[in-house]
């Protein structure tokens, strides 16, 4: 651009910066002018036609015959008629910098987006009716009359996670983030869970800087910081021994816990009324505490029995339940079909297996199941030494693996009975792993990995991954574990109901041993089973 000359670049660039460059005493000639025109306007110094008309002819006549592709004759008005163009980031704008060896790209810094609106995006949102209860819990922990409440969520729709990002949005509220949130589980697995979840939807949506404190397994914490929030992740059993410890420095960590604890989390929360478990909650517990129970059963009672037990878990959550709504904030007659239309759940294709043997009971099994209305674990392993119905579940499942290429977990009616199983899949050239309360953590874990890999197809169980276990790879369940509890039958067949939408599967096959089930409601009646108790 220097080429133009002084007098040419002086003039567009006009009087009053002139006299500014001879204020700051600087030299008036045509590099320095146009070095400050490029400094002040970049690229856009291209704006003004009559200037670019300047540079034009100041180039050779052979270099803008080539560019205008024009005779030299036509030269003049060829360029004329080229440069009746706004300056800005289109066709000819970007040739006109290349021509004079500039990057082209600098047009998209300079310009300059007049749009007024944007729809602004959200990194892995929440499902529309995890965002609506995660608005009715952070009212409810701002606002509600009850002070204690249920998060009722289905397996595999989210309860973790709605949990975690409603107590983030409390914490925000408040004028003093330097709070203690407990987060109580009954087994390792379930605290390593929610541990993780808690660290991942921190680092995206946390306000502060925050503590995580693992009291589970062993684990010891000497004292809390004293800023910021605080998420104590423990299970039942550590919490327990907290209250008996005879060790000062345990007991100042369970009064200090204790004291600033704003919010109290119980998972599996059907299990809240249980002694040991209660004690544990109201002695953590201070006047100012909230307390959220997550579940996807809100009862203890079983089929045909009478609903007192029920009735002390309603009592102890104030009658107070958050459920699942439409997208809307609707109330739902069918919440389970609802999240299946949207891949939420996977659609359930659920049949029968007859194992066509009859089992002998007592006159003292017969009173207990007919007054306990569940089935003593004498009979449960008297099922399980059966070897025709073995060999019938451990048939179905290998020709389910080897021919659907399906990811099966079985839940056996006793320990031997998951190892036989294994044992007999095993020799049918079924990759298996058997776990039970006999397994190791470590050995529980790398079976469940290998399984979430693909290296294990079937996973065979007794008494362990009701609960704490994810797998979203899960197709297949097939419930070999007799039960009239309806909280333990919704806990074996939601292994395997994670959706699409969450990451799992499409569908799962639901299939139960027809000595296994007595009464049991249909899937889709389960989840609303106990709606009565809560009017």
């Amino acid at each position: 651009m220097s080429s133009l000359g002084t007098s040419t670049l002086a003039h567009y660039l006009g009087n009053d910066q002139l006299k500014r460059l001879e204020l700051l005493g600087l030299r008036i000639d045509s590099k320095t002018l146009a070095e400050f025109m490029a400094s002040e306007l970049g690229v856009d110094v291209l704006k003004n036609r009559e200037l670019r008309y300047e540079l034009f002819i100041s180039l050779s006549r052979e270099k803008l015959n080539k560019f205008l592709n024009t005779s030299p004759s036509g030269l003049g008005d060829a360029v004329i008629k080229f440069n009746q163009f706004n300056w800005g980031d289109n066709e000819k704008s970007r040739r006109v910098l290349s021509l004079f060896n500039l990057d082209p790209d600098l047009l998209k810094k300079s310009s300059v987006d007049l749009t007024a609106s944007f729809d602004l995006a959200i990194e892995s949102p929440l499902h529309t009716y995890q965002n609506w209860l995660r608005k009715k819990v952070v009212t409810q922990l701002l606002i509600g009359r009850e002070r204690r409440f249920l998060l009722h969520m289905p397996t595999g729709s989210g309860k973790t996670r709605t949990a975690i990002e409603s107590l983030i949005d409390y914490i925000r509220c408040l004028d003093d983030g330097s709070i203690n949130l407990v987060w109580f589980a009954h087994s390792d697995e379930l605290c390593e869970q929610a541990a993780e979840s808690i660290t991942a939807i921190w680092k995206r949506h946390g306000s502060e800087k925050a503590q995580l404190v693992k009291l589970w397994g062993g684990r010891a914490c000497q004292t809390l910081g004293k800023k910021g929030p605080k998420f104590i992740v423990t299970s039942f059993q550590t919490a327990y021994q907290f209250l008996h410890t005879s060790d000062d420095q345990r007991f100042t960590l369970f009064a200090e816990i204790k004291q600033k604890c704003r919010v109290l989390i119980v998972d599996e929360a059907h299990q809240s009324t249980a002694p040991t478990y209660q004690e544990a909650i109201e002695l953590f517990s201070g006047p100012e505490t909230r307390i959220i129970g997550l579940t996807a059963t809100p009862g203890r009672h079983h089929i045909h029995q009478d609903e007192e037990e029920t009735n002390k878990l309603v009592n102890f959550y104030c009658g107070k339940k958050i459920t699942i709504v439409g997208d809307k904030g609707e109330e739902l007659a069918n919440p389970l079909q609802f999240l299946t239309d949207k891949g939420i759940l996977a659609r359930v294709d659920r049949y029968q297996l007859n194992s066509k043997q009859e089992f002998e009971l007592s006159p003292a099994e017969i009173r207990h199941i007919s007054e306990q209305l569940e089935i003593p674990s004498g009979v449960l392993k008297k099922i399980g030494k059966n070897a025709a119905r073995t060999e019938l579940i451990a048939t179905h499942a290998s020709k389910l693996a080897r021919e659907e290429n399906a990811s099966i977990v079985i839940f056996a009616p006793s320990k031997d009975n998951a190892v036989e199983l294994s044992c007999l899949l095993l020799y049918l050239g079924i990759e298996t792993r058997s776990i039970t309360s006999n397994s190791s953590i470590a050995n529980r874990r790398e079976s469940i990995q290998l399984f979430r890999e693909g290296s294990v197809s079937v996973l065979v169980n007794f008494g362990v991954l009701t609960t704490g276990f994810d797998a979203p790879n899960i197709d297949t369940v097939i419930v070999a574990r007799p039960t009239t509890s309806i909280v333990l039958y919704s806990q074996m067949i939601g292994r395997g109901l994670r959706g699409e939408a969450m990451h799992g599967t499409a569908s799962c096959k639901i299939i139960d041993i027809v000595d296994n089930i007595i009464n049991m409601p249909r899937v889709d009646k389960a989840f609303k089973f106990f709606d009565e108790c809560y009017k």
